[in-house]
């Protein structure tokens, strides 16, 4: 699966995360370094396999997504198949920032739904 940008989507199905490693870019030598622990200069990165390609995401924006798939009844968060859109700051360069929010369908219930099967199997 190829890599891509953050930057070349405006929406991404989850189909596997393949959980994180810490990356770091080498500009001298103009390649990727990657380790599995954390090392000075390194971050998390999640590797996320989707309908677009394979993406690096940040630890924030992955826990934007699960924050967005969070499930009240069953206290658990679950990314997979999942649609996601991606937005900016509107900020170019160093300054960018993107947020990662869950496409809610008809498929996947609104909050004020939850709510009400939250309390239909209270009684």
């Amino acid at each position: 699966m190829e890599f891509i940008k953050l930057s070349q989507v405006e929406k991404f199905t989850v189909q596997k995360v393949w959980g994180f490693k810490f990356k770091n870019w080498d500009e001298e030598n103009r390649k990727m370094l990657v380790s599995d622990s954390w090392m000075q200069g390194f971050t998390k990165k999640w590797d996320v396999d989707t309908d677009k390609g394979k993406l690096d995401l940040s630890n924030t924006q992955f826990a934007q997504m699960l924050a967005g798939c969070f499930s009240s009844q069953t206290q658990s968060s679950d990314v997979q198949n999942k649609t996601f859109a991606v937005k900016t700051n509107g900020k170019t360069g160093v300054d960018i920032r993107y947020y990662i929010n869950l496409e809610r369908g008809a498929e996947q219930p609104s909050p004020e739904v939850e709510e009400q099967i939250d309390v239909n199997n209270i009684f």
